[in-house]
């Protein structure tokens, strides 16, 4: 008899560069359809903004800042995350003005 030990293989990858960051939502409220300018750090990369559930409407993504249109969406609080090739900013709360 001959025993043969199998072990599975693991590969991980982590993406270069900081996790996305935001630092500030200008302004921190604001009416579906209007612009909102996110600050923060660790943005290169292919993403996406979302507020809640929603997808916001990106009209321009540097590393440091984006520019977002606000979805159309019921008023009243809600969290703005920043997506950067998979990974995830912390939720920053944001205000939908009716």
């Amino acid at each position: 008899m001959r025993w043969t030990l199998l072990l599975p293989l693991v590969l991980a990858c982590e993406a270069d560069g900081p996790e996305p960051a935001v630092r500030a939502l200008v302004p921190a409220r604001g009416r579906a359809g209007e612009m909102v300018e996110i600050q923060g750090r660790g943005f290169a990369g292919v993403g996406f903004v979302a507020f809640g559930a929603q997808a916001g409407e990106v009209t321009m993504w540097e590393d440091d800042r984006i520019r977002v249109r606000i979805p159309t969406m019921h008023a009243g609080a809600t969290t703005v995350v920043v997506t950067v090739d998979g990974r995830q900013s912390d939720p920053e709360r944001f205000e939908v003005n009716p």
